[in-house]
């Protein structure tokens, strides 16, 4: 059996922490394409080496690479939910020349995916929640958003920038309005759902500047709101029921969504170093160093918040990817190891890496 290496997107977040003194149940996984011969391949994802995985979940991670399977072999894009539980696959462009279908398994270890077929491509908004795309090329469509427990009501938010939409697990969104820049809230309803920015809310705070980024932390209680003001930028954290600025500092998101450790960490950057913000309880926020090396980059979460799979590199011609401990972690708590594969004798990895949870709902 010959074994040819996929390439995968990395993706992941977080859930809650668990006890420090206990292994995450989670794991780093890969996806290979394993020629069967007779020019049939079929994509098989395993779980990293260590931590052992248990019997059931093994099973589990049999079925599920079964249903995988059936996937159409042009859908080559991987996304994983936040908490590791949800698993997706679609087509690698947001253009194609015809829907390609979009697969989501809402939990991995049952081997039962959702298909919405009139896209072509997908992101995780949320746990639960992922936008879906169909652009015929040449043309720029619009996002829908589902929720994957509920596949047959898909949700049209006209009005609203999709860049800066982000969604809770509970159906509430954030989000700025399309022509005035303006922060919007809602909450996502089956009975409506096609209400966008004109039913939404809008937040009463003035701003000195643009919203370049927004997230959500502690469960949707406080809003950071990263704000740029000509070469300032600066985070301000309003609260989410009261819309009342709560605390404000000098830094800045990555442009991307952001990179949780758990429900009130993610990682920013202050004085132009790359830390972790951390919004308390009362919505202050405090900054603290990141545990990961100063040339690491691209930092992805694992499911617990404990570690995180970053790329560096040690030369000008070379890049490494390796699995670091957060500062979440305790000094019992071991790294989680490199899934690998034989061929004739020879140990393989898989190019590129996601992260899965075997924890309990």
């Amino acid at each position: 059996m010959k074994m040819l290496l996929a390439i995968v997107p990395v993706v992941c977040c977080f859930i809650a922490i668990p006890c420090l003194g206990d292994q995450p149940k989670e794991s780093i996984a890969g996806i290979w394409r394993l020629d069967q011969g007779g020019g049939t391949q079929v994509r098989v994802v395993l779980l990293g080496d260590t931590p052992a995985v248990p019997p059931d979940v093994a099973v589990d991670l049999e079925e599920f690479n079964a249903s995988l399977a059936d996937v159409p072999e042009e859908l080559t894009y991987i996304a994983t939910s936040r908490n590791g539980r949800a698993f997706g696959v679609s087509h690698a462009s947001r253009q194609s020349p015809e829907p390609t279908g979009v697969w989501v398994w809402p939990n991995w270890r049952d081997a039962t995916p959702v298909v919405f077929e009139q896209f072509s491509y997908f992101g995780f908004h949320s746990n639960v929640h992922v936008y879906l795309q169909y652009e015929v090329p040449g043309t720029r469509g619009e996002s829908r958003v589902a929720k994957i427990t509920e596949p047959d009501i898909i949700y049209s938010l006209p009005g609203v920038i999709r860049r800066h939409l982000r969604i809770l697990d509970d159906g509430r969104w954030v989000a700025t309005a399309m022509g005035t820049g303006q922060l919007i809230t809602g909450t996502l309803d089956p009975q409506h759902p096609n209400a966008g920015a004109d039913v939404a809310t809008t937040v009463p705070v003035e701003f000195d500047g643009s919203i370049e980024n927004l997230a959500w932390v502690r469960g949707g209680e406080f809003l950071v709101v990263d704000i740029k003001n000509g070469n300032e930028r600066d985070l301000k954290v309003i609260d989410a029921e009261l819309f009342d600025f709560v605390d404000s500092t000098n830094g800045q998101m990555p442009p991307s969504r952001p990179s949780y450790l758990d429900d009130e960490r993610f990682f920013a950057y202050h004085d132009d170093e790359r830390k972790v913000l951390r919004i308390l309880a009362s919505g202050q926020i405090l900054w603290e160093a990141d545990a990961l090396e100063d040339n690491d980059s691209g930092a992805a979460v694992s499911p617990s918040g404990q570690f995180a799979l970053t790329y560096w590199r040690p030369d000008f011609d070379t890049t490494e990817a390796k699995i670091r401990k957060t500062h979440l972690a305790s000094p019992e708590v071991s790294v989680p190891t490199w899934p690998q594969y034989e061929v004739d004798d020879e140990k393989i990895i898989a190019g590129r890496y996601f992260w899965l949870t075997w924890e309990p709902e």
